[in-house]
């Protein structure tokens, strides 16, 4: 039943960012360093936000989820596919992995795997093609 609900959980985030709301995403994730150079709810909701504007739309389709463990101690592995509409009429499409550690129902480390290479031509198309500046925009650090 736990892994149930936890499935649930993050079936839902993954569908509510898929419409642009980021808040049960983030309201998952514990206050703390969560990896990368972003330590804090404030910078994550800042890449979410400028994430949201960059990239309208953007689809994740959890393909499997698999969860592990309790309350205190739970690891969630979720394969995605993930896909936007380009601009140019274009379909982008990539696969990512999450591995996710939860404590009490809040992400204490998340892990993400995915074509960063794949990832990072899109976000030059949109700068070199299709005028959208901000997807060359330093990181959100701190």
């Amino acid at each position: 039943m736990y892994s149930f609900i936890v499935k649930k959980l993050v079936r839902n985030s993954f569908k509510h960012l898929s419409g642009g709301d980021y808040l049960p995403a983030l309201h998952l994730m514990a206050e703390h360093a969560l990896g990368g150079n972003r330590s804090h709810r404030t910078l994550i909701a800042q890449w979410f936000e400028r994430y949201m504007r960059v990239l309208p739309g953007f689809i994740f389709t959890p393909a499997e989820v698999v969860v592990n463990g309790w309350p205190w101690k739970t690891i969630i592995a979720v394969k995605l596919n993930v896909s936007w509409l380009r601009p140019d009429g274009e379909v982008y499409k990539n696969v990512a992995l999450q591995m996710i550690t939860l404590r009490w129902f809040k992400a204490v480390d998340i892990i993400t795997i995915d074509d960063t290479s794949g990832f990072g031509a899109l976000l030059n198309d949109l700068v070199n093609k299709f005028g959208v500046e901000e997807a060359g925009a330093k990181p959100i650090e701190g």
